[in-house]
């Protein structure tokens, strides 16, 4: 098992590799998807494979023109998948506002079980599994 601390006191944000490069990513054990900001994909040279047939709904509203992403983020090795591409612009700057960092992303709850990430929120540490965990 490999341990991490949050980059943030405020937030759990963790570094990632997204398409070679360094991306930074919100933790979030309330999301029930991964997301990636719209104007993040373009950075990171990401392509969106087709619509997502639905609605996501969550705590800033509706988000429209949501496009699946076919790519990975690895957390410390360990590969996340099942992004959305979607305009969470105002989220993003959310959280640069309160922690200083902008974050490509948000890896969701799902992705983090997928994964084998665990939280200890007592010590704003991630606990990554490693195969045999």
């Amino acid at each position: 098992m490999k341990t991490l601390k949050s980059l943030s006191d405020k937030r759990l944000i963790v570094e990632c590799q997204l398409n070679g490069e360094n991306a930074l990513f919100l933790l979030d054990t309330g999301a029930t998807v991964g997301l990636i900001d719209r104007k993040a994909s373009k950075k990171y040279g990401l392509k969106s494979t087709r619509d997502f047939p639905g609605t996501l709904t969550g705590a800033g509203g509706e988000l429209r023109r949501v496009k699946i992403c076919d790519t990975f983020a690895y957390l410390m090795g360990k590969p996340m998948t099942q992004f959305l591409i979607a305009d969470i612009e105002d989220v993003v700057e959310s959280i640069r506002r309160e922690t200083g960092l902008e974050i490509a992303g948000i890896v969701g709850l799902p992705q983090m079980k997928l994964a084998g990430i665990r939280i200890d929120a007592n010590d704003n540490e991630i606990i990554i599994e490693e195969d045999g965990d």
